[in-house]
Order: structure tokens, then sequence, then C-alpha cells
């Protein structure tokens, strides 16, 4: 059983109304007074508006009606001669227009196609505020290593605030996952987080996606669209890969977080939005602004706080839990018996690189789990032919030929691929001392391979 509002600005058939929507739970107001005090306090799953022939004040209630509940499909009875003129630029897939003398025999059918809309955004809005607080909760975020431990006290203190928040490193390393955090653990927890990822789209699609369009405001804008921002209205938006966004779209972002009003593709009209804004990237932004390529004022307004989130190589002491928690899920999804790893398995995830992070070690987990058919995955289960390093340091082997000093430069130049070039890392992983690896890194003239920062 849906709530559905009746608005009557003068048509007088609300009794013939209810009758057709019987199996709802309709509840009427008989002035423009009392209906805008229903809107400003109560939440309803419809609205309908009544027009009657000589009712001027609708239009009115109809943009308050928009503009407090964006995402609420609306019915409007009237004739459509009477209506079209003034709703041409505000139809969307939310809008329905029906006329009067069909109340009876369309309106139920209408009733359930835009209550079948609206049941879809609740439910990814419940799985959004249900699901997100055992997701990204302290307890829900697999976080053993110490540079991951410091990344969550950063987020934690972010989310005590309403600032913006930057979010950098590689591509995979979960930045959506501690922007999930900073929103579910902030005041804003109850609204929408939304995400929108700004490389995937070309910039006209990518603008309208971001602000939304009225209808007409384009070839092919047959409806009013409803843009990212405004349905974050009250919570957060993450804009990934926000280095990719074109110059002329990164102005207008940058005159929302000033103004906090933006403006549909085609409108005349702003509209206020209250939303937090995060943002994520694995590009150098720094480098990006001195190519001209990204706003110096948008950056230093986006980034108020700055997370970086470290490569899975750099948190070695998360891959095995990391590895354990991926194989409970991915498991209960597949409706099948959760596996070990073994022994093996383990100590060599610890040492791989990881290139792709955590999107990479998931990948392999899902793949394994899709063909292993015993209670514990194996090395041979795991790793496909070209990532497996047994396979590859065998054929290196053979390949090789026995000049020591050779030897000994391609061991480290492979230590430091799979460390991502951090110094210390590799010296674990040859089995030396910092300092030992770093004479050798000066004897082989190898010094340029390490990282600035540790040379």
């Amino acid at each position: 059983m849906a709530s559905i509002l009746v608005i009557d600005c003068g048509m007088k058939d609300r009794l013939e109304l209810k009758r057709a929507l019987r199996s709802h739970d309709v509840v009427a107001a008989e002035s423009v007074e009392s209906a805008q005090k229903m809107i400003n306090g109560e939440s309803f799953d419809l609205v309908i508006i009544l027009v009657g022939e000589d009712e001027r004040g609708w239009p009115r209630l109809f943009d308050s009606v928009l503009r407090n509940w964006p995402l609420i499909p609306v019915i409007v009875v009237a004739e459509e001669k009477r209506v079209t003129r003034y709703l041409e630029e505000s139809v969307s897939e939310r809008v329905e227009v029906v006329p009067g003398t069909m109340i009876t025999r369309q309106m139920p059918k209408v009733v359930q196609r835009l209550l079948d809309i609206r049941r879809k955004d609740f439910t990814v809005d419940y799985l959004r505020h249900t699901q997100g607080h055992l997701i990204y909760s302290r307890e829900g975020v697999v976080a053993r290593s110490d540079s991951m431990k410091k990344v969550l006290d950063q987020a934690d203190r972010a989310a005590t605030s309403d600032v913006s928040v930057l979010l950098t490193g590689e591509t995979g390393v979960g930045k959506n996952l501690v922007a999930g955090f900073v929103h579910f653990n902030s005041v804003r927890r109850d609204k929408n987080f939304v995400e929108v990822n700004c490389a995937a789209l070309p910039e006209t699609l990518l603008e309208s996606e971001l602000f939304g369009h009225e209808r007409g405001a384009f070839t092919g804008a047959e409806r009013l669209r409803v843009g990212r921002f405004e349905q974050a209205e009250g919570g957060t938006i993450l804009l990934d890969e926000i280095g990719e966004v074109p110059p002329a779209i990164q102005a207008k972002l940058l005159l929302i977080l000033e103004r906090k009003h933006l403006q549909r593709l085609g409108a005349s009209r702003t509209i206020p939005v209250d939303v937090r804004i995060q943002a994520a990237t694995n590009r150098n932004l720094a480098q990006a602004m001195a190519d001209r390529s990204f706003r110096e004022d948008l950056y230093y307004r986006i980034n108020v706080v700055s997370i970086h989130i470290p490569p899975l190589r750099e948190r070695r002491k998360d891959i095995v839990p990391l590895a354990k928690h991926f194989i409970k899920r991915l498991s209960e999804e597949m409706k099948r018996p959760c596996p070990d790893l073994s022994p093996a398995l383990a100590r060599e995830m610890e040492e791989h690189p990881w290139p792709g992070n955590i999107r990479h070690l998931r990948n392999l987990l899902e793949r394994s789990l899709l063909f292993n058919e015993s209670d514990v995955i194996q090395a041979d289960d795991f790793w496909p032919p070209a990532e497996d390093p047994r396979t590859l340091a065998s054929a290196s082997t053979e390949t090789e030929n026995l000049n020591l000093v050779d030897a000994e430069r391609r061991l480290i130049k492979e230590a430091l691929r799979r460390t991502g070039r951090v110094q210390a890392e590799a010296a674990r992983l040859l089995g030396l001392s910092k300092r030992a690896l770093h004479y050798r890194l000066q004897k082989l003239d190898l010094r340029h391979l390490v990282d600035k920062g540790e040379s």
C-alpha cells in the first residue's frame, strides 16, 4: 500500500479518485495552503494534483512539489492543452498528465507504473543506508597495516566536519571505500551517497549527468533529467577521476562550491543545493595544474582535507586478511562453501606486487572461487599463467646467463619492481639490510630505480 497525497486545486473529484485508488492510503489536501504544509512536513510515495478549470495557483504548488521532492512521482490531472505549455519545461519520467475524463480508467495503471519507478529508487536508497553502515564501519574495513590505520584515522577526523575531501592513490586502492567511510560516519549518513565516474562519460553527457537538463536543452532531451547533484541533496557526491573533468565543467563545479547553487542545462533559473563534495583521482593534480589542464582555484576548494590511500604492495599486512574477507563475501554471493587459503599461496600473495591493487586481488579470488572444488585454494588454482610468479621466475632463470653481477642486478630490479621501488621493502624481499641494498644500488649504478625520497 502506497501513501498518496491528492491536492485538489478546484477539480472536486477527490471521492471519485479515492474510489479508483482504494487499494492505497490516500490523503487529501483541500487547499494550496494545507498542501504546502504537508509538502514541508510529511513524506509521500506519490503526489496527484487535480487542476480545476478556474484554478491558476497550481503551478506554484507544482514547483514546490518538484523542489522539495525531486524524486517523487507527480500526476497532474487536467486537460492536457491547459497545462502542456507550463509543463513542457518540467516533464520527466516522474511527471504524468492524465485527462480528467480518464481519471477512473487510466489512473490506477499510471499510479502503479510510477510507483514501480519509485520503488526501484527506494530499494537503492535502502541498500545504501542499511548495508552502508555495515560495509563502511571501522570494523567493516580491513586495516591491519599501520599505513591503512592512519588512513582510517584521517577519514574519522574528516567525517566530523563538512569540508571537501580529496582522495588520492593508484587505480584500485579503494578510494571509493574511504569516501563511503567518510560519508556514512558523518552527520549526512541518512542522505544519499552518490558516485560519479567522471572519466566514463564524454563532456556533453557528463555535464547532463552532473547538473541535469531541461526538456529540449539539446537534441534528444525529450524529458527533464534530475542530475547527480540534485540526487545527492543533503548527502555526499563523490566525483571519481576528477582529474579527467574538462575545464568548462571544472568552472561549473567551482561555482557550485562557492555559491551552493546549480543550473540545469537549458534552464534559466538556479537551484540551491546542499551537498558535500568528495573527489578522487589517480592523477598528479599538481602536475595537471602546471600543465593548465586542471584549475588551481578548484584544486584548493576540493583539497581542504587530503587523504592518500597507499597501494596494496605498501600494506602487505592487509593482503591475506583482505583475501579472506573477499573469499567470505564472494562465497556468500555465489552460495558456495567458504574455502581457505593454502599457506604457500598466502606467502606468494604477500610477495606479489599487485599492480592492480585491491581490485586486482578481488578479481583473481573471484576467478579462483568459480573453478575451485576443494576446501582450500591452492596456488595452482589461483594464479593465471600470465601472472604465476613461479612460472615467471622459472622462465626468467632459463634465459639468464650465469654472470653473478648480471644476476644480482636482475634480482634487485625484480625486487624493486615487486615493491613499487620502495627500498626498505625490496631489501626485506632480498633478505638484505637496507644499508646493504643501498651499497649494491650504488655499486651497480641502480640508484635511479629507487624513489627519490628513499635514495
